[in-house]
């Protein structure tokens, strides 16, 4: 898993905005695999459910904005822009800066999974959970910003 830690952080150089390679669906349902299968072969269930928490911050926001989707009367199955991260975008932070949040983020929450596992994961879960109630502060704010001026 280090090579392939590696070989992402090389594809990072790639793929930063303006990205020249996309990964894609492929990509990304290869890396979903890997991880599903490390999960799988761990010899310590605990540990491996608590793996999961490096994919809250993605996770956690898809299913946060579901849940507004829904709760709003809004077709799921209709493409939108209603994710945190595209918020963030749209309220004028650079692509740069949000990416750098949710790296910074997972760099936080897999140094939790590190040295502490599963205390960590449940560390993790109210870090994400605080970062969207952060990010949503921040844009309640930025738009009545904008309202009043």
């Amino acid at each position: 898993l280090w090579l392939l830690a590696a070989a992402l952080l090389g594809f990072l150089c790639w793929n930063w905005s303006p990205a020249k390679i996309f990964m894609g669906d492929s990509g990304s349902t290869f890396l979903g695999a890997v991880i599903a299968v490390s999960l799988i072969l761990h010899k310590d269930p605990a540990i491996a459910w608590s793996g999961l928490a490096i994919t809250l911050p993605l996770v956690a926001d898809t299913i946060y904005t579901l849940i507004c989707r829904l709760l709003d009367r809004e077709n799921i199955f209709q493409a939108h822009r209603r994710h945190l991260f595209q918020r963030l975008q749209q309220s004028g932070l650079t692509h740069a800066t949000v990416a750098s949040l949710y790296i910074f983020t997972n760099l936080v929450i897999g140094m939790l999974l590190w040295t502490t596992s599963t205390t960590g994961a449940i560390a993790s879960l109210a870090l994400v959970l605080g970062n969207i109630l952060i990010g949503e502060v921040y844009l309640s704010k930025k738009i009545s910003a904008n309202q009043s001026s």
